[in-house]
């Protein structure tokens, strides 16, 4: 499998039939490789990483 970019990360092969996805530009939210065994699975990781930022970022709405 040739390198793919998924939602600025990269994914790759690695030995054992597994991916991984490193962030292309780090930043403190991913300091380790997401891994998974399939390419699909490692995006479904990757969308919830990215879901969960996201709440986490957002402030609460004062009333």
């Amino acid at each position: 499998m040739e390198p793919e970019e998924y939602k600025g990360f990269m994914i790759t092969e690695t030995p054992g039939w597994m991916y991984k996805a490193t962030e292309i530009v780090s930043t403190s939210h991913f300091k380790h490789t997401l891994n998974a065994c399939s390419v699909e699975s490692l995006k479904i990781s990757i969308n919830y990483e990215l879901e969960k930022r996201g709440r986490s970022n957002r402030k609460p709405v004062k009333k």
